[in-house]
């Protein structure tokens, strides 16, 4: 089982990594080197320490995360925060009224998906992250599954994990977690 298959991406070229078994044990390799799509000099990487450090960082999420209510309630909260200095910042005249109507829609889409949906997909995924960290592995296929749902990509730096990139349904927990630390690298900044 590589469990990382799909979600690494090669620290060179950007394609996504490929587990391989070879005589001195498990590796990812570069999808786009192994099937010769681009000309990529990246080396195979062992994979134990990769699925390790994933681990790690789920791990590290854990420990500093809040509640899941509590994370849902502060991703709201925010969401409620920035619709509230919109409007004033619209009645004060400093934005225009379209700028106005995409921060309200932005709200009422931000509010639904907390209500309907992404409460109960944090809950599921910090569930599934908990089985993972308790395992200290991906070993089955099942933690393979939990795992596309928590990650949508890791990306290498020569042989070090140096990013990862949460699934949107996981991102709210990962931002609460990290107490609310923005990369200002999204529409929202989170």
């Amino acid at each position: 089982v590589f469990p990382l298959t799909g979600i690494l991406r090669c620290s060179e070229c950007g394609s996504s990594m490929r587990g391989v078994s070879a005589r001195n044990g498990r590796h990812y390799r570069c999808a786009g080197r192994t099937d010769r799509t681009v000309s990529c000099k990246a080396p195979q990487i062992l994979a134990t320490p990769l699925e390790a450090a994933l681990v790690t960082w789920l791990a590290d999420l854990l420990n500093h995360s809040v509640g899941v209510e509590e994370a849902a309630v502060k991703v709201l909260e925010a969401a409620r925060s920035r619709f509230e200095r919109a409007k004033r910042l619209y009645i004060r005249g400093e934005i225009s009224e379209t700028d106005y109507d995409t921060e309200a829609n932005l709200w009422k889409t931000q509010r639904k998906e907390i209500d309907e949906q992404s409460y109960h997909a944090i809950i599921a995924l910090s569930s599934a992250a908990t089985e993972i960290v308790a395992n200290g592995t991906f070993a089955s296929l099942e933690c393979k599954r939990l795992l596309r749902g928590l990650v949508e990509a890791a990306i290498l730096q020569g042989s070090a994990l140096v990013a990862v990139k949460p699934t949107s349904a996981f991102l709210p927990f990962t931002t609460t977690a990290l107490g609310g630390v923005s990369c200002n690298s999204g529409p929202d900044g989170i």
